[in-house]
């Protein structure tokens, strides 16, 4: 078992928080299932559940490649994020004009 370097206490959240978000993201992929407008929102949930994995990971063993997988997961989620709110958006938009043509 390697050094920890946040301590037992942030291992112990990281655990919990995997715990939390276990369910979560099985709902998310529920849901996807269901309507699959919810894919990008999925797969960046999915992110960050791997990233607090790698966390977690990273605490257990001295190994800096799940540092780097944490980074690298942290910023594809966001990016996954960032799309799914302007698709989101986007699609918003095309709504209430096509409802401002139906009015006329």
């Amino acid at each position: 078992m390697a050094e920890r370097l946040y301590g037992e206490l942030f291992t112990i959240a990281q655990f919990l928080t995997l715990i939390i978000l276990l369910p979560a993201l099985y709902h998310m992929l529920n849901v996807y299932l269901h309507e699959k407008k919810w894919k990008y929102y999925t797969m960046a949930f999915s992110f960050i559940f791997f990233s607090t994995l790698a966390a977690l990971l990273r605490e257990v063993y001295e190994f800096n490649t799940f540092r780097l997988l944490e980074w690298i997961c942290i910023t594809v989620a966001s990016i996954l994020f960032a799309y799914a709110c302007y698709k989101n958006y986007i699609s918003s938009c095309h709504m209430v004009k096509e409802e401002g043509a139906q009015g006329d």
